[in-house]
């Protein structure tokens, strides 16, 4: 169950989107010093996704599922998003870390004519300068 959350009086907003989770980088052998080994120990974690305004700290959607069972970061990202402009909030900036390097995100960003300030990673792309725009 999803709780109903008032955003009424909220005009504009800069919204950035972050989630729990283990970082990936060596994710093996940090897996394996903590847990053992990771095949006779497999863990489910808990995932929480949250989309603020950053500015006033006003939540405008929460997340949350089992890694692997719900849907992405990026994809919750554009779900809030859709959900705040739906409810007339005119949405200026959105922050995200490499994550949200997707360009169903940046796609999002551009129709509602928001700035994306989001974390490009090492391996992007330069044949599009402007995501996907």
């Amino acid at each position: 169950m999803m709780p109903d959350i008032d955003i009424s009086g909220l005009r504009y907003a800069e919204l950035g989107t972050d989630d729990t989770g283990l970082k990936t980088n060596n994710a093996g052998s940090y897996r394996i010093m903590k847990y053992s080994d990771p095949d006779a120990r497999q863990r489910e974690h808990f995932i929480l996704i949250i989309t603020a305004d950053v500015r006033t700290k006003k939540i405008i959607g929460i997340e949350s599922h089992i890694e692997g069972n719900g849907m992405s970061e990026p994809e919750t990202a554009g779900k809030h998003i859709t959900e705040a402009v739906m409810k007339d909030v005119t949405a200026r900036e959105f922050y995200g870390d490499g994550a949200f390097d997707v360009n169903d995100l940046f796609d999002l960003t551009h129709s509602i004519h928001a700035k994306p300030v989001n974390k490009i990673r090492k391996n992007a792309s330069s044949n599009r300068y402007n995501g996907s725009k």
